[in-house]
């Protein structure tokens, strides 16, 4: 089980690009919110990966995981304690439309799908037995 930490947790969001500029929503992100293809940073809690381009993301107390997809594989993303998420476009939401990131070390992926999963569907992906510790 890895514990994700955002603003002092072990995902460490940073954000590319000038501070405090934040572009307007497109409507790739608000579809995105809507259809529950996103999660927003304070909602970044444990994780676990799937493979070097899949993981498993959970909100604090939560039993439903977000399924996060990566346009391109992740060196080092298996074996690693410790992920950096790169918030693009400033607005504190994670979404797969082209400006967020997942990081390891020096090697980042872009978000591509991000899935809600129902508790059944976590608990099959979560091979590791992560929900089971987190209760």
């Amino acid at each position: 089980m890895r514990q994700a930490v955002v603003y002092g947790f072990s995902i460490v969001l940073l954000v590319w690009g000038s501070v405090g500029f934040a572009s307007p929503k497109s409507g790739c992100e608000e579809h995105a919110r809507q259809s529950e293809s996103s999660i927003r940073t304070e909602d970044l809690g444990q994780w676990e990966p799937l493979d070097d381009r899949t993981l498993l993301v959970w909100a604090p107390h939560s039993t439903r995981a977000h399924l996060i997809r990566l346009g391109s594989a992740l060196a080092g993303l298996m074996e690693t304690e410790a992920v950096a998420v790169i918030d693009g476009d400033h607005d504190e939401v994670i979404s797969p439309c082209g400006h967020d990131a997942i990081m390891v070390d020096d090697d980042a992926a872009e978000i591509t799908s991000i899935e809600y999963l129902s508790e059944k569907r976590t608990a099959e992906l979560d091979k590791r037995g992560s929900l089971t510790l987190r209760l």
